[in-house]
């Protein structure tokens, strides 16, 4: 009776592992074509007085396309509001910025 028990965990168990990857797999591949290449690192901007994303990305990206790199910002700060920035909040910018 034990032996019955202990293999229906096992296969209840390797059923969810193999469950979780399929979800992970579909998410990718559905996810791959929708998404701006995301960077490897990241760098944190605090915001200051009169600061707004384009005037962000302008800074920091002088020789990229500004309405490009504020889209990279957004997808990068899902949880900013971009109509709603505050003096002193952290936003994140791809990795190869202007110093």
């Amino acid at each position: 009776m034990r032996k019955f028990r202990l293999k229906n965990w096992l296969i209840v168990i390797t059923m969810f592992i193999y469950g979780l990857i399929t979800i992970l797999l579909i998410e990718d591949y559905f996810l791959r074509g929708q998404h701006i290449d995301r960077p490897l690192t990241t760098i944190p901007v605090v915001i200051c007085p009169g600061d707004t994303l384009w005037s962000i990305a302008k800074t920091y990206y002088p020789d990229k396309h500004t309405g490009q790199m504020v889209e990279v910002i957004r997808q990068l700060n899902p949880d900013v509001d971009p109509g709603r920035l505050q003096v002193g909040q952290v936003v994140w910018l791809p990795g190869e910025v202007m110093q």
